[in-house]
């Protein structure tokens, strides 16, 4: 067949987008693509970049909770020492094991991703647009 009369296809969606986020009562926080597999360390770069400052603005009287779920890169030696070291600053909730039901990012990461299905077509291009269009739709939708 000519390849001047096909169209290329994406089956299954195409691919995704792997992204951090983090809000709290007061606001949504940064927005943070991740180009590769989390890693402990990775993690931690993170939780420096982003979450930190956040904490920071955000609950200035080191008040703030701190929520993640118990993956493994979560979990990692590294982790459990940065968020010992900024222990004064916030603190890190607890969590039960096997309960992705409670926490309450998975309700951003559906709107996000019922605003976001069949907008785009997935390229390296778009990728951070699209990560940022659906963090844009968020304050409307809740």
């Amino acid at each position: 067949m000519d390849p001047n009369c096909q169209q290329g296809t994406v089956q299954a969606g195409g691919g995704s987008v792997m992204v951090w986020a983090v809000f709290s009562w007061h606001g949504l926080g940064p927005l943070g693509r991740l180009d590769r597999t989390l890693t402990g360390n990775a993690y931690v770069q993170l939780l420096g970049d982003h979450l930190q400052p956040f904490m920071d603005f955000m609950y200035p009287n080191n008040d703030g909770i701190f929520m993640d779920d118990n993956a493994p890169c979560h979990r990692a030696t590294t982790v459990r020492d940065w968020f010992e070291e900024y222990s004064g600053q916030f603190q890190r909730m607890i969590w039960p094991p096997r309960s992705p039901d409670m926490n309450p990012i998975e309700n951003l990461w559906d709107i996000m991703e019922k605003c976001t299905i069949n907008a785009f077509t997935i390229t390296d291009v778009y990728r951070d647009s699209m990560a940022q269009y659906s963090c844009r739709r968020l304050p409307t939708t809740c």
